[in-house]
């Protein structure tokens, strides 16, 4: 016989037995008019749509699974009032109709709280919707495993949401691992992404911060679109998914600083386009096919301290002028989560490349102080052009690799190419 327990505000009740506690049960306890309660969910399937509209607390015991009914609409659980907090929940499948109908959870009030869920054989996992201060820690996702990622949808949605935090996931076959959109001030760490089109996706989001995020097999393990001020740091992007992947990818960003990261195997390490006033400092960029790649305006933005090893080329890029004083600035809106356009420019500049460490420099530190004496200086033509070669894979890695890139000629890439690896990579990155 299956037993329900509620704790009150102030002290632990133990429940009178109702007999069997199916979906229908669940529901009305739900929806009883009690402030503050927590109901604790028995181990068993609960076959249904479970809608949330009031303050409440939900603990699923061991073996407590809310399963989505086959060819119903709605999420598998709703939560629509402030204030609610589940934890412990296992979630099978998700709706059919819209995008909200297709997600296992939709949160779409304020200040919820979502821990230790494990969600599988949905086509997306948590969509929080308008729910300002929401936290997610400790999510297991596994999407639709026989679906490509174009058919899928994402792990973690957060739209026009504010403040939102993330701690502890994994989340695997998604379309995208973490989507946020229209929000400000989401803070991500240890989030752990496989098998997905991007790793995070972030678009006209502002004023976050990530840290501990890990991506592999994913096209572009960090996303950026017309969004500002984030930093990510201590972070890894990995074994990217075909010919096209990216470890860092930015179009028409401001101040966005990447640090302390991993950016390895990918078919371009770090691309830019339109990325202004970034900073990208103490990354390791290894065994890419192309360590750099950019277009567009990426006047303001610093590369540093970097190293660099084991790229088929360093750069494939073509753009090196220097920064224009008439460059238009982006144009940013309020940061509270509205859409905000970037302005368009017409200018080419390249990032600023200063005392990062090359494998492909063999210059001389006479003074013995760490900076070469003479800069790294790269053909961009030549780059490109060996880049659009399939058979240019094969030198990865190889004596050709180096030397084609040290030849004399071509433009300034780094004034100050340091002349050994810095000691803290020594110490582990």
């Amino acid at each position: 016989m299956k037993t329900w327990f509620f704790v009150t505000a102030m002290t632990l009740t133990l429940g009178t037995p109702v007999g069997a506690l199916d979906f229908a049960g669940l529901q009305t306890l739900v929806d009883r008019p009690t402030t503050g309660e927590s109901i604790m969910i028995p181990a068993g399937d609960y076959r249904g749509e479970l809608v949330v509209r009031r303050p409440l607390e939900l603990r699923g015991l061991p073996g407590a699974r809310l399963i989505h009914e086959p060819r119903r609409p709605g999420p598998t659980l709703w939560i629509r009032s402030p204030g609610v907090r589940v934890d412990g929940l296992e979630i099978l499948g998700s709706g059919e109709g819209s995008e909200r109908d297709h997600t296992a959870v939709v949160v779409s009030a304020p200040g919820a709280t979502l821990s230790r869920l494990t969600i599988s054989k949905a086509w997306a996992g948590v969509w929080i919707d308008h729910g300002d201060s929401a936290v997610i820690q400790d999510l297991s996702f596994r999407g639709l495993q026989d679906f490509p990622f174009w058919q899928r949808g994402d792990a973690i949605r957060i739209s026009a949401s504010n403040g939102v935090t993330l701690a502890g996931a994994n989340l695997r076959f998604a379309a995208d691992g973490v989507f946020v959109e229209k929000s400000a001030g989401v803070s991500m760490t240890a989030i752990n992404v496989a098998d997905a089109r991007y790793g995070v996706h972030l678009m006209f989001a502002h004023q976050g911060t990530a840290s501990g995020i890990a991506t592999k097999r994913t096209v572009a393990g960090l996303m950026v679109m017309e969004s500002a001020d984030w930093s990510v740091g201590r972070s890894s992007f990995t074994e990217g998914y075909r010919v096209g992947s990216a470890g860092v990818r930015e179009i028409r960003t401001k101040r966005i600083q990447i640090f302390d990261s991993k950016i390895m195997r990918q078919a371009s390490g770090i691309e830019l386009l339109d990325a202004r006033d970034g900073s990208l400092r103490h990354n390791l960029v290894e065994e890419n096919g192309v360590a750099w790649t950019w277009g567009g305006d990426n006047s303001g933005t610093a590369s540093s301290a970097n190293l660099h090893r084991g790229n088929l080329l360093d750069v494939a890029g073509t753009e090196f002028q220097e920064p224009d004083s008439g460059t238009k600035d982006h144009n940013h809106g309020p940061s509270g989560g509205s859409a905000s356009m970037l302005s368009a420019s017409a200018h080419h500049t390249r990032p600023a490349f200063d005392q990062n460490y090359w494998d492909a420099w063999h210059g001389l530190d006479l003074d013995q102080d760490g900076i070469g004496d003479t800069p790294y200086r790269f053909d961009p033509g030549e780059a490109a052009l060996a880049a659009s070669r399939p058979w240019a894979g094969i030198f990865l890695g190889s004596p050709w690799s180096s030397l084609s890139q040290s030849l004399p000629g071509g433009d300034v890439l780094d004034e100050h190419p340091l002349a050994k690896i810095p000691q803290s990579f020594n110490r582990g990155n």
